[in-house]
């Protein structure tokens, strides 16, 4: 992507490079030890694999919702897979098919394809991260709470799966596709 444009850089509260930001200023609130863990482990991942990898990212003015914000160009897929693998038995086959068929029409580079599960992860961690902090705040709202259930179900179940075979599958759809 080579467009550029300095109104494109704004900071916004969902955007994925505030993850590290946004999962430590909410992660004690109200979760329980064991999503603690899980959450902590996410996190350490995020700011050890993901982090220093950020320059070498392409990036985007679209963002998450089709806002105009900038973002990393995979950070799309990532939200998406996200949320289409809430309640899914395997939601990596899930997540591979949207990978597989966004890369059939734009390719993904091979980091980005390599970092799409710690993407898919911090983006559910920062959703049950910011549910617990807007719990607080509006405790009867059940608007704001609605996918935390699919979300915390969906963490506890890719955190056991192995990375290096999510990774393979992943990379595995993006060659075959091409």
């Amino acid at each position: 992507m080579k467009f550029k444009d300095e109104c494109a850089k704004r900071d916004i509260y969902w955007n994925i490079i505030n993850a590290e930001y946004i999962i430590n200023k909410y992660k004690n609130l109200s979760i329980d030890k064991n999503h603690r863990q899980i959450i902590e482990n996410i996190l350490k991942d995020w700011i050890e694999i993901v982090v220093p990898l950020f320059s070498s990212l392409r990036q985007s003015i679209i963002h998450n919702d089709a806002n105009d914000y900038y973002i990393t160009v995979m950070d799309e897929v990532a939200v998406a897979c996200a949320y289409i693998i809430l309640n899914k038995q395997d939601p990596i086959d899930s997540a591979t098919y949207l990978i597989r068929d966004y890369n059939q029409i734009n390719q993904f580079e091979d980091i980005e394809i390599d970092l799409f599960y710690y993407f898919i992860c911090a983006r559910l961690a920062m959703s049950v991260t910011i549910c617990a902090h807007q719990k607080q705040i509006q405790p009867d709202n059940h608007y704001l709470v609605i996918s935390e259930k699919p979300a915390w179900d969906l963490l506890e179940k890719l955190t056991t799966i192995d990375t290096k075979f999510i990774n393979q599958t992943f990379r595995s759809a993006c060659t075959t596709s091409n």
